[in-house]
């Protein structure tokens, strides 16, 4: 039998916790942004609060973060970036008291400064939506490493800043992407452009569905 949860998060209502997923008392599945409010209502932890400045922070913390954020009021929303950044400098300034060594201490810091500006961008209002968890999704298979600062100027205005974002996985992937995502063909050539360095073609695109885990990326954002 399931433990119910009197009262969890403060909302008046009762939940219980099934292989690590939040349901309510009926048995429906709490969507992940709303049981990271909940959680947070119940305990005062966000994503990002592990207890000590010293403990890294995984990609999967600045991804469930965001969603948070987007499950949040928007005063509140304003709350927490703000706390999130003052959080993110003091862990900068403990990185020397890490097991990291010297080069991935520099890496783990300069990808806490890309968080931190990523989240003064959000705070300042000047980004429409932060497009972090599917840049993380894309990263390594389809699309090489970006700054959260850069893939949200990219997706938000379809404008890129400086070179191209180098595009990994197949073409026909990338005009599915670029459809999906409103992106003319200009547009997305100017922001993307493929291992091979030629550009994207309509000709590209096929009538073939890309794999179920690339449509799982997409559509979780």
């Amino acid at each position: 039998m399931n433990k119910i949860i009197t009262d969890y998060g403060k909302s008046g209502k009762n939940y219980y916790y099934k292989e690590n997923q939040l349901y309510t008392e009926a048995g429906e599945l709490v969507p992940e942004g709303e049981a990271l409010v909940l959680h947070f209502r119940e305990t005062g932890r966000t994503p990002l609060t592990t207890g000590e400045y010293t403990q890294l922070l995984k990609d999967v913390s600045f991804k469930n973060f965001d969603l948070f954020l987007d499950n949040l009021p928007e005063a509140e929303q304003r709350d927490q970036v703000r706390i999130a950044i003052e959080s993110l400098k003091e862990r900068i300034k403990f990185l020397s008291k890490t097991s990291l060594a010297g080069a991935e201490r520099i890496k783990t810091k300069i990808a806490y400064e890309d968080q931190i500006e990523a989240l003064e961008l959000r705070l300042q209002g000047t980004t429409a939506k932060n497009w972090d968890s599917l840049r993380q999704s894309l990263i390594g298979e389809y699309i090489e490493e970006v700054s959260p600062a850069d893939f949200n100027n990219v997706m938000n205005d379809h404008h890129k800043r400086g070179k191209p974002i180098v595009w990994r996985g197949k073409k026909s992937e990338a005009l599915y992407f670029c459809r999906h995502f409103g992106f003319s063909l200009p547009e997305f050539n100017r922001c993307f452009r493929p291992e091979d360095g030629k550009p994207f073609h309509a000709n590209n695109a096929t009538d073939t569905d890309p794999s179920r885990q690339f449509l799982a990326i997409l559509n979780n954002t």
